[in-house]
């Protein structure tokens, strides 16, 4: 009978690696954190909008968050009482035909620093009752922003909710179409999310509460170079009722930050503690040799940083990528049924 409890003590090189790894957890020095986001829950933010706020980046001055929209309707707005466990948190409410991103722009920072990105998120969607229309999507899309012509913004992948029905959406490689992860969401309650992109196999795979519910190409296909990653609300579906249809979601704890795989517990580096948590079974492929193999590659690598030549771009080339994808995004993922 299959006993995960006994799976590990079967492998004889697990056996042997015990002692090294407790002594891991123990000796190996602490490394720097590999974050290039981290809005700490948005604890330190001021009440009210979001946009113009300010948010530090890795190896760079701080950066303000950014808005684009098609009409501006939409709104991002911190509050005292609205994120997880009643701390702050980021209120956005979609406005009727409006399609909104919401980004702090790191591009010509050299990120990825190692071939991988996490986007990590909480988020509560509340649902909007209608019977007639999907969407809108709330949720996270991610962009390289050096395309051509410049500044031209690439799909690389996005998470959302479909505000209407509790579907988790992603997009699909190629056409962009949001998809049905086949996961779905509790209406009023919070869920976790992580976008996990791979810079080496040019793919995406996307998690909701810990489990992986999907995995896509890069949408606008091979890139390598990460600019931002947006909290998002627009139209999920082409029909003028879908267009008009508005919806509220809280985000907390928004997190961006480079990886490497085998770093199951995302603190920024392969080690010790990660074996552990592979041991328990909380791995994206629990218990499997792939992730093992993963964790052996990559353990004890000291973190990488951007490189220190890298030249923020001007914060114009944000905005301008910004106001593209937005005008873009009105002939992008729409759902068709």
């Amino acid at each position: 009978m299959y006993n995960p409890g006994k799976l590990v003590c079967g492998y004889p090189t697990i056996r042997r690696l015990v002692f090294t790894v407790l002594l891991a957890v123990l000796l190996l020095p602490t490394c720097f954190s590999a974050e290039i986001i981290n809005t700490g829950g948005f604890e330190s933010y001021s009440v009210g909008n979001l946009e113009g706020q300010f948010q530090p980046v890795a190896t760079t001055t701080p950066r303000d968050w950014k808005h684009a929209s098609n009409v501006s309707a939409g709104t991002a707005v911190v509050g005292s009482n609205v994120g997880l466990s009643n701390s702050k948190g980021v209120q956005v409410d979609r406005g009727a035909n409006s399609d909104d991103r919401w980004a702090v722009p790191v591009g010509g920072l050299g990120f990825p620093s190692y071939g991988n990105i996490l986007v990590d998120w909480d988020m509560k969607v509340m649902g909007t009752g209608s019977s007639t229309a999907f969407g809108p999507f709330l949720g996270v899309d991610t962009y390289d922003d050096t395309g051509t012509p410049p500044g031209a913004p690439r799909v690389l992948g996005s998470l959302g909710v479909d505000a209407t029905t509790g579907d988790v959406l992603y997009q699909l490689q190629g056409s962009g179409i949001l998809a049905e992860t086949g996961a779905s969401v509790t209406f009023g309650q919070w869920h976790h999310f992580q976008i996990r992109l791979d810079f080496v196999l040019d793919n995406y795979k996307v998690f909701v509460d810990g489990v992986q519910k999907g995995s896509q190409g890069f949408v606008d296909g091979v890139s390598s170079m990460f600019t931002d990653a947006d909290i998002a609300s627009f139209a999920a579906a082409p029909d003028a009722i879908s267009q008009g249809q508005t919806a509220t979601a809280f985000f907390d704890n928004f997190v961006v930050r480079n990886y490497r795989p085998g770093d199951f517990d995302d603190d920024g580096d392969v080690d010790g503690h990660d074996f552990l948590v592979w041991q328990r079974g909380g791995s994206p492929n629990p218990l499997s040799a792939t992730d093992l193999n993963q964790w052996q590659s990559n353990y004890g690598i000291p973190p990488l940083v951007a490189s220190a030549a890298a030249v923020p771009e001007p914060a114009i080339g944000g905005l301008i990528s910004m106001a593209l994808l937005c005008l873009l995004g009105q002939n992008r993922g729409k759902r068709t049924r």
